[in-house]
């Protein structure tokens, strides 16, 4: 069948987590540096995209709705063995990134149309904060060491280009650009 994987990693330099997709159905499971399956993370799921935190204790990932029409985040302690839906709006959330202190979460939504970016701390049971929209899709794809900036991805006319969210405010800064050149949209 059709497979998707999906990797991260983080401190735990021995294993990986890894979703293979075939359909809808798919097994998150721990992987050792020679690729044997050590152990599985949770029941098998419509999993998409997972992010493991910087310390190892925690993953984020997508599971779609039991009529798959909606994506939501939700985060298992890996210590504790128990998975928490994180968002709960109508839309899909997808995407999750960790920030480096490994209790802040970064994901896309299409919320509001668009996918913009929104952040939230694990600790809170608040609100999410808009931290980026554009009027083209935009995702996040990693959080500098720092925590300074948000990698993010921008698609404009079937291409993707990268730019740099600045967290504290200021300019968005261009990473990567398609073929195209950079987006004037962003």
């Amino acid at each position: 069948g059709n497979s998707n994987p999906f990797f991260s990693t983080a401190s735990r330099a021995d294993v990986l987590v890894f979703s293979q997709a075939r359909g809808t159905a798919r097994r998150l499971v721990w992987v050792d540096r020679p690729g044997k399956a050590v152990e599985q993370v949770g029941s098998d799921g419509a999993y998409g995209g997972l992010s493991l935190s910087p310390d190892g204790k925690r993953l984020a990932y997508e599971l779609a709705d039991a009529s798959g029409q909606a994506t939501d985040i939700w985060v298992r302690d890996l210590e504790r063995g128990i998975s928490s839906r994180f968002t709960i709006d109508p839309g899909s959330d997808i995407w999750p990134v960790w920030g480096p202190d490994s209790r802040t979460l970064y994901w896309a939504s299409n919320r509001t149309g668009t996918y913009s970016v929104y952040r939230r701390s694990i600790d809170s049971v608040g609100r999410d904060s808009l931290i980026y929209k554009s009027n083209l899709n935009v995702g996040p794809v990693d959080a500098s060491r720092d925590g300074r900036y948000l990698a993010c991805m921008v698609l404009e006319s079937g291409q993707w280009d990268a730019i740099g969210v600045p967290l504290a405010g200021g300019d968005v800064v261009p990473i990567a650009t398609g073929p195209s050149g950079p987006s004037t949209n962003a």
